[in-house]
């Protein structure tokens, strides 16, 4: 018999198992990932605590980062705010010192600056006067401008403006609002603020012009006496006024009083006490008190406010007596240290404004 023959199968070379039809190969399908903007967490898997302490840390950052951001942020827009510029290109300065509601001038500095805290500043911008020092190519013609404008929109009315050399009136520019007066002027390279009644503004301070040539004409015309050696004031008193002394309250030191030839006009001096003793209010409200001996009230203060003189710092006060209203002044001898009340005749009386001008504490007397 004849013997079969088989055909040998081939084997796969590498696993050596018979090789069976060839299978296509296929090219692996790759499938597209889910996108899932919070992604679950294993409910197996525990979180790791340094990974969640390193998030924390990063978000902490962050919110620091943004808060320093913000913070410069508005402080860029607050400087830039504080720098606003006005339509004309002016950056907003302020307010004058002592005044209500004036605005400064621009890059203008106050004239008494270093000195701003001494009584006699203080009792300057408490009178209702300020002054500042202008910034350099500064014209009457700019601030004529800037203060038209600014004023205006503020409610005031120019009433009257006095070129420089004016006989009649104060040189300067003359302002109202609600029964108030403004007076604006220039001085060399600084510009002056004053408050002033209303009428004043009206007539551009013309009484007080007048006063004060009356004042020179007093000790122009007239031939002068002294007071006493002996007497702690020193004063050319023109000889159409009799001068008294009498003895005062205050010990050995005594009162002076000026009475005009021809009239009842008189004006005393007299001491009341010692400098530090009291304020010069009190020293005031004392005086008139003296003056009412009786229970009938015939002398009273209306008013009073502080001014400086001749480097000199004056209580002035209208006071009520039983023929009308007088001046008075309360002020201090350097020498003696002693303060004196002087009282005039009438209301507005020149006389009474030279003595104010023109007395000085004696600086050579010995008692």
């Amino acid at each position: 018999m004849k013997k079969r023959k088989f055909k040998e199968k081939h084997r796969s070379p590498v696993s050596g198992m018979p090789k069976g039809k060839e299978i296509k190969k296929r090219n692996p399908v790759k499938r597209k990932k889910k996108f899932t903007l919070f992604k679950k967490k294993s409910l197996n898997k525990k979180t790791n605590p340094r990974r969640r302490q390193k998030t924390m840390t990063r978000i902490l950052g962050l919110v620091l980062i943004l808060i320093v951001l913000g913070l410069i942020f508005i402080s860029i827009k607050y400087v830039l705010s504080t720098r606003g510029k006005t339509s004309n290109g002016d950056v907003t300065q302020g307010y004058i010192l002592g005044l209500d509601d004036i605005p400064r001038y621009p890059e203008s500095t106050f004239l008494f600056e270093e000195s701003k805290n001494t009584d006699t500043v203080q009792n300057f911008l408490m009178s209702g006067q300020s002054a500042y020092r202008l910034p350099s190519n500064t014209s009457r013609e700019d601030i004529h401008e800037y203060y038209q404008g600014k004023l205006i929109d503020l409610g005031w009315i120019n009433v009257l403006s006095v070129a420089i050399g004016s006989e009649d009136m104060r040189y300067g520019e003359y302002w109202v609002k609600d029964g108030v007066g403004l007076r604006i002027y220039v001085k060399e390279n600084s510009i002056w603020y004053e408050t002033i009644t209303e009428e004043e503004a009206n007539n551009g301070l013309e009484n007080e012009v007048k006063a004060e040539v009356e004042r020179e004409l007093l000790l122009a015309s007239s031939e002068t006496q002294d007071l006493l050696p002996d007497f702690p004031w020193v004063l050319a008193v023109p000889k159409e006024y009799v001068i008294s002394y009498h003895s005062s309250d205050l010990g050995d030191f005594r009162e002076v009083s000026f009475k005009k030839i021809g009239s009842n006009n008189v004006y005393s001096l007299t001491p009341v006490g010692y400098y530090g003793g009291n304020t010069f209010d009190a020293y005031l409200y004392n005086y008139i008190d003296a003056k009412n001996s009786t229970e009938v009230i015939e002398w009273g203060v209306q008013n009073s406010f502080y001014v400086t003189k001749n480097n000199k710092e004056i209580l002035l006060g209208d006071i009520v007596s039983p023929d009308g209203l007088r001046d008075a002044a309360v002020i201090k001898n350097d020498y003696n240290t002693l303060v004196y009340i002087l009282v005039s005749a009438t209301k507005d009386d020149p006389f009474f404004d030279f003595v104010l001008e023109n007395i000085e504490a004696q600086d050579d007397h010995g008692y």
